[in-house]
């Protein structure tokens, strides 16, 4: 009896351990891996027993039916991206935000974030293009303009884009009737923010006329254009160097961020700056945007707790002649701290 017992217990302690919570801790760290190597046995286990799984599993399937794919409802997505915070591959504030802005875009009007008519630039097709004109236009920080005609403001004809009249010889003061213009594609104000972007994404257009009557005057409300679609996605207004403010429809001001305030968050977790070679640097606001040649000797610096550290990137011989000049410059110096 008591043997029998025993021998219960031990097995059934030793099929938990080795059973169950072993197997269980290494699946969950290393299962793709164990997965990938168990590819080739598998597949051959699938072919060997197929003559009898395949009927049996046609069987299940008429008698207690097929099984349901469990699905996710958007609110519980949004809510499941919360719980990939930390872990082992851990989503970023940053990619929570912009997949929680696509899961919401189907559910957003595109009269929600529209700007108003009464805010938009628009001119009339009379307008006479000249370069103090051409100067106006440029001040405004836009570049598409809405074209309406001569003493109809809410019928538009189509769409002037300002950098389409660098081609043409302003000192003849043309009206704008005269210049091409792209067409202005309009749209109700009950699409959502996802049917805008499939419409962008065609390239017809960038900028979309929302209008309560679609191709007739007197409808128009507001426009919309592929970047107030992406500001949705990423939650956050999108400032360029040209814009004077930063929200249209508020009028605040932009708050722009210096590029070393930028930069620290993309390149202070780099590990190559601090294996580079130091050489002096120069603290500075800019930043070098490209890809020296081959032959280029290019240095990197650290960064610090205040300003992004950026060092020269000459090629070798300036680097030389840098140095040689460095080298001059301190002798002088200690010739005249002799006299």
């Amino acid at each position: 009896m008591g043997g029998g017992f025993t021998a219960v217990v031990i097995s059934t302690v030793a099929i938990v351990i080795f059973g169950e919570i072993i197997p269980q801790a290494v699946g969950l760290r290393y299962g793709l891996a164990i997965g990938a190597a168990c590819v080739p046995v598998v597949s051959a286990l699938m072919w060997i027993i197929y003559p009898v799984a395949y009927p049996i599993a046609l069987l299940l399937d008429k008698v207690v039916g097929v099984e349901d794919v469990h699905t996710y409802r958007k609110a519980e997505l949004k809510s499941l991206l919360q719980f990939h915070c930390t872990g082992e591959e851990p989503l970023t504030e940053e990619e929570i935000t912009i997949l929680t802005g696509v899961l919401e875009l189907g559910n957003k009007r595109i009269d929600d974030i529209m700007t108003p008519i009464q805010d938009v630039v628009t001119l009339s097709a009379d307008t006479i293009l000249d370069q103090p004109k051409l100067d106006e236009l440029s001040a405004t920080g836009y570049s598409r303009f809405p074209v309406h005609a001569p003493g109809y403001p809410t019928a538009f004809d189509g769409l002037l884009i300002l950098k389409q009249l660098l081609r043409y010889d302003l000192s003849q003061s043309l009206p704008v009737s005269d210049y091409p213009l792209s067409i202005l594609p309009e749209a109700l104000p009950t699409i959502n923010c996802l049917q805008a972007l499939s419409y962008f994404r065609t390239g017809r257009s960038h900028l979309l006329l929302i209008s309560k009557t679609p191709g007739r005057a007197g409808g128009a409300i507001g426009v919309v254009t592929l970047e107030d679609v992406i500001e949705e996605i990423i939650s956050e207004e999108i400032v360029d160097e040209t814009d004077l403010y930063q929200d249209n429809v508020s009028k605040r001001y932009p708050e722009r961020s210096t590029t070393s305030d930028t930069m620290r968050g993309i390149v202070e977790n780099l590990d190559i700056f601090s294996s580079l070679p130091a050489t002096p640097t120069y603290e500075s606001d800019s930043t070098l945007m490209g890809r020296p040649s081959d032959d280029d000797e290019l240095r990197h610096a650290a960064l610090d707790s205040d300003k992004l550290r950026v060092q020269l990137a000459l090629p070798t011989k300036r680097i030389e002649d840098w140095r040689q000049l460095t080298e001059q410059e301190q002798v002088v110096d200690s010739a005249s701290e002799s006299d």
